[in-house]
């Protein structure tokens, strides 16, 4: 019993390249046709993605039945074997067996919110405003954009604003972040952007990550001892489903 154990040990051993492969490009296919891809790289590589990993399968199946199945004088040590086995069975766990999720407000405390903004001043919102052609257009990234290169809070005062994303806690009590992530190539790169919304005792009706739509008007912060100097006032927020574009681009 013990022999044959060994044997099947050496054999997955001497097969775990191409058995990689062949789960890597699996678990690909069957994330874009879920259209889940879009949730670890950007949209415009998905289409070069699946290409590749429909490639590795058939170079991987091609290599299995065509490689002449010969026998080695020598055998792997032992412990190498059971390595093999235990990556091989960890890597087909993460790949086909957990279920794939988007980024959450986890990874928003990992980085830093509204990031990387490099357009700046009025030229930058009045090129926006012509392009949405109204404020009540304007998308979260728009948002995020704008608030993150002004800290005067009369700038953008009572100006309309319609956003959606997932709740993440903020440093202020009465403030929570309506998020999203941008992403600019793969989940890895994922930035946090985020529109701060005034709502005393929010968290007695939501939750960190759910998911809301919240529309209103952006005033000055009644809390002066905090970064967020311009918030959101809402008319309302409603919870609604994940979207399935969870990320913007």
């Amino acid at each position: 019993m013990y022999s044959r154990v060994l044997h099947w040990l050496n054999k997955l051993d001497e097969w775990s390249g191409i058995l990689l492969i062949l789960v890597a490009s699996i678990a690909t296919i069957w994330l874009s046709f879920e259209e889940k891809l879009k949730w670890y790289i950007h949209p415009r590589y998905e289409l070069f993605s699946l290409a590749l990993a429909t490639t590795g399968v058939l170079l991987a199946l091609a290599t299995i039945i065509t490689l002449p199945k010969h026998k080695h004088k020598t055998s792997p040590k032992r412990y190498r074997s059971y390595g093999t086995a235990v990556i091989v069975i960890i890597s087909i766990g993460m790949l086909l067996v957990i279920q794939p999720a988007a980024l959450t407000s986890l990874t928003v405390s990992q980085r830093v919110m509204n990031s990387g903004a490099k357009a700046t001043g009025d030229a930058r919102e009045s090129a926006i405003l012509k392009e949405r052609g109204s404020y009540t257009n304007f998308t979260i990234k728009d948002w995020s954009l704008l608030l993150s290169q002004s800290s005067d809070p009369k700038h953008y005062q009572n100006k309309p604003a319609k956003v959606s994303g997932f709740i993440t806690a903020s440093n202020d009590e009465n403030v929570f972040f309506v998020s999203r992530f941008v992403v600019t190539c793969c989940a890895l790169d994922a930035r946090p952007i985020g529109v701060p919304v005034y709502s005393p005792g929010w968290r007695k009706t939501f939750a960190p990550d759910q998911w809301i739509e919240t529309s209103g008007v952006f005033i000055a912060n009644p809390n002066t001892n905090t970064t967020e100097r311009t918030v959101l006032s809402p008319d309302y927020v409603r919870p609604i489903d994940k979207e399935k574009n969870q990320y913007v681009y």
